[in-house]
């Protein structure tokens, strides 16, 4: 099922992006196929009652520029890239910070089937990728759960939420080696399950996303981060009345009364 869900980011009837190298030996790439896809809110259904509907947080979908196998050879011997990385920011009251990064592979590995060696790599034409902007509470547990009473008093929905676009900046991406640094932590990997960042116990605020290339073996980005032109904003969110979780504790109520614990 993980194979037929990466494979749907194959996308081989539209053209590549298109990839030039200037005379210092940087490669330079457009970024006019990188754009916001659609955003959608995910609702969080309570089992002790189908009419109590939270949400978890939101997912996003990005469109990314298509880079041919043949270009995809070229920076690879010559920067090493072999992935995407997207970093997400949220700005908050003035205050912006990184919530994490993301890795997004342009290779499939395959294994021999008797010692799952490592015997190859198949490029995948990315063009599109997905991930969970999630509220605290919903990012701190197993997706197989199922409460009656959330954990951590979660009691939110997203009641306004929309995309707005940046100022226009032309930015595209150079590849060379004054564009190397490290992150600070190691990357979420792209699955076919949505990768999750975690959020607070609120999530208003603005949602930025930046792309750059990345090369993996060396945990180093090896081009500058452009920003994606639209953002997402939470405008507003709505608190649901739930009488019958007052006395629980922060770890919430599982479903058949079950106390949940908190993994350390």
């Amino acid at each position: 099922m993980r194979l037929i869900l990466i494979l749907l980011l194959l996308t081989s009837c539209i053209s590549a992006t298109k990839v030039s190298k200037n005379k210092f030996n940087h490669y330079l790439i457009s970024s006019e196929d990188l754009e916001l896809d659609s955003f959608r809110v995910i609702d969080w259904m309570l089992f002790n009652s189908k009419k109590t509907v939270l949400h978890q947080g939101f997912q996003v979908k990005l469109n990314l520029p298509l880079i041919s196998n043949s270009d995809l050879k070229k920076l690879g011997q010559a920067r090493g890239v072999d992935s995407y990385i997207v970093r997400v920011g949220h700005q908050i009251r003035g205050a912006s910070y990184i919530m994490g990064h993301m890795e997004i592979p342009f290779y499939r590995y395959t294994r021999s089937l008797r010692d799952k060696k490592v015997t190859g790599r198949k490029f995948i034409g990315v063009k599109k990728t997905y991930f969970q902007i999630n509220y605290r509470a919903a990012s701190l547990i197993p997706r197989s759960i199922h409460f009656e009473c959330p954990p951590l008093f979660h009691r939110l929905k997203i009641g306004e939420i929309k995309s707005k676009a940046f100022p226009p900046s032309g930015q595209g991406f150079i590849l060379g080696p004054l564009s190397e640094k490290r992150i600070p932590s190691d990357p979420l990997k792209f699955i076919a399950q949505s990768a999750i960042f975690k959020g607070q116990r609120s999530l208003l605020g603005i949602y930025y996303f930046e792309l750059a290339f990345y090369d993996s073996s060396r945990k180093m980005v090896v081009s500058n981060f452009v920003r994606v032109p639209d953002y997402i904003e939470v405008l507003r969110e709505d608190s649901v009345k739930m009488l019958e979780c007052d006395n629980q504790d922060q770890g919430g109520k599982i479903y058949r009364g079950k106390p949940f614990k908190w993994i350390r």
